[in-house]
């Protein structure tokens, strides 16, 4: 249980009565330290190691406190897998998007609006309240988008004249 230095071994866990074996391996880092308290503020000065004497500052995140258990306590500690979900939305092919591109281009171009509104995020946020599929352009392609729908009509009054 304890070795020469008067250290918990790493054949056992100690945790008030109670004994853990080594064929269970803890996974919340907190279960191996101990908070110490201040006594006069009751804030947290530092976490102690259960296994060890190790002392670490309350400034440290869990993260350093997770490092020191995976390369010192591989018997009592098995850090967990993290499994990260990918949300896929699906969005809208450009023969779809085009209606909504252009009613975009025209509400900038008859309010005046700058290209840069697109960066806004209040925009940016009614537009996905709108329609969550309808990915909002960059400015520079809204302008691109512009000068060509403009170049579109500008051909076509002047065919029109003619």
């Amino acid at each position: 249980m304890f070795n020469v230095n008067g250290n918990l071994s790493d054949d056992s866990l100690i945790t008030g009565d109670e004994s853990i074996s080594v064929n269970k391996k803890i996974l919340n880092v907190w279960e191996l330290f101990y908070k110490i308290q201040n006594e006069k503020s009751g804030s947290i000065t530092n976490y102690k190691c259960t296994l060890y004497t190790k002392l670490y500052s309350s400034s440290n995140p869990t993260s350093t406190l997770r490092h020191y258990l995976t390369s010192k306590h591989t018997l009592h500690y098995q850090k967990p897998e993290c499994h990260q979900t990918t949300l896929h939305f699906k969005s809208y092919s450009s023969l779809k998007s085009k209606p909504i591109t252009d009613s975009l281009i025209d509400f900038v171009v008859t309010d005046l609006q700058p290209f840069t509104i697109v960066k806004n995020p209040e925009f940016k946020l009614l537009v996905n309240k709108l329609d969550l599929c309808y990915i909002l352009l960059y400015r520079q392609t809204l302008k691109e988008n512009f000068i060509k729908n403009y170049s579109i009509k500008k051909n076509n009054l002047i065919n029109e004249i003619l």
